[in-house]
């Protein structure tokens, strides 16, 4: 990827595909957040990124 200040930079690219929980109903889907399925964990989307990152070496938290 070329920056505007003309320096090339790489970036990791990642296709995620997810599918949707079909296990127990999660109680709280904080205003009907879609729940998704990781490794057979219920998680939502942004819960799955990060723990996708922590798989790769990252570390993050998750708050509200």
């Amino acid at each position: 990827m070329r920056l505007s200040s003309g320096e090339v930079v790489s970036v990791v690219k990642r296709h995620l595909s997810l599918k949707l929980w079909n296990g127990a109903p999660v109680p709280d889907t904080y205003g009907g957040k879609a729940v998704l399925d990781y490794n057979g964990q219920p998680l939502f989307a942004e819960l799955v990124v990060l723990r996708m990152l922590e798989g790769d070496g990252w570390e993050g938290v998750w708050g509200r």
